[in-house]
């Protein structure tokens, strides 16, 4: 969603008309309040294939069913909530970015926002340590001399993201504490 208006917002200099970009950023948000749906649909079709394994199975009706119980309300709040953490946290990304002496366009630092929150999530490191640094490097670094702010920058994502996470499991065990049942 943050891509789709960080595109948007570099579409003029790329001399796409705004019609196509307004078309583009509707059919993903109407792509991701249909997810839910599309996921059950997907997960439906998966459960007919009979070389996998019961527990397999077993375990896509559990999500199912588990994507069932979210209303269309709660799914909205939750992408909601999401793009506007982290339109603050791009905001915020790039504002420590150009305190970083990164004097790139604001769109372009958003793209390397949006490209380090990706990597973060591969499975292959914790929090995306070596990763990151290499797509930084690879993205907004060139000389051996220029390679420190962008390092300094991924760390600093790592940074806001441990506080976001923190934020989030404070408030998960306060409402655990408040019902009277840690898991």
């Amino acid at each position: 969603m943050l891509a789709a208006a960080l595109v948007a917002m570099g579409g003029e200099k790329r001399g796409m008309h705004p019609a196509v970009l307004s078309f583009g950023t509707g059919v993903v948000v109407a792509g991701l309040v249909a997810l839910p749906r599309l996921l059950v649909l997907c997960l439906s079709a998966a459960r007919k294939l009979h070389f996998l394994p019961h527990r397999v199975i077993h375990g896509l009706d559990r999500v199912a069913f588990v994507i069932k119980q979210v209303s269309l309300r709660s799914w909205i709040f939750m992408l909601v909530l999401s793009v506007l953490m982290h339109a603050v946290s791009g905001v915020i990304f790039i504002a420590a970015a150009r305190e970083f002496g990164m004097h790139a366009e604001a769109w372009r630092l958003g793209l390397y926002y949006v490209a380090l929150c990706i990597v973060i999530m591969l499975p292959v490191t914790i929090a995306g340590i070596g990763l990151r640094e290499q797509v930084s490097l690879w993205i907004l670094g060139g000389s051996a001399g220029a390679a420190v702010m962008p390092v300094a920058l991924s760390w600093f994502i790592l940074a806001i993201g441990a506080a976001h996470a923190v934020i989030g499991g404070l408030i998960q065990l306060a409402t655990w504490i408040r019902a009277g049942r840690p898991r």
